[in-house]
């Protein structure tokens, strides 16, 4: 872009300024500065124009500083969020892994499970003499229903002869 002269006030003077800026924005500079220099001026009604100038000067300084430290803050919280983004990253990563592993696990278990029901179906049945008595059987008093450990061990042996 070709250097333009541009006039501005500030301070009730007028400057020719050339810049290859856009006009708008050395327009939009020269108010700002022009706005420092009034409020330096209502703070201190007393002062020269050479000493509100200058005091204008260190406050703009002043402030441009604090914002780039501000900035470099951002920047430190920003570095901090990046490394936090790849720590969670990596955290995401191998909770996945641990999922996929008891995926598979789960396979595994749901496959045995259906391996052991089909050999548990596979098997012959054995005619069960207890169900089919106990299909005949009549009701019995409590006393008759007693019955103790040898008596148990008895019923056991005789069945399984």
């Amino acid at each position: 872009m070709a250097e333009d002269f541009i006039t501005v006030k500030v301070a009730s003077m007028y400057y020719r300024i050339t810049a290859e800026d856009d006009p708008d924005y050395v327009r939009q500079v020269a108010k700002e500065a022009n706005d420092l220099l009034a409020e330096v001026k209502s703070r201190h009604p007393g002062l020269g124009d050479l000493a509100a100038a200058v005091l204008a000067l260190l406050n703009s300084i002043d402030r441009g500083w604090k914002v780039q430290a501000g900035d470099h803050e951002s920047l430190d919280a920003l570095n901090q969020l990046q490394v936090d983004l790849e720590q969670s990253q990596a955290e995401i990563l191998h909770l996945r892994e641990q999922v996929w592993d008891i995926k598979k696990d789960l396979l595994y278990y749901r496959n045995l499970c259906d391996m052991y029901e089909e050999r548990l179906q596979a098997m012959p049945k054995k005619p069960s003499s207890s169900s089919a008595k106990a299909a005949e059987a009549k009701p019995r008093p409590l006393d008759v229903m007693q019955t103790s450990f040898e008596d148990m061990a008895h019923g056991v042996q005789e069945t399984e002869e």
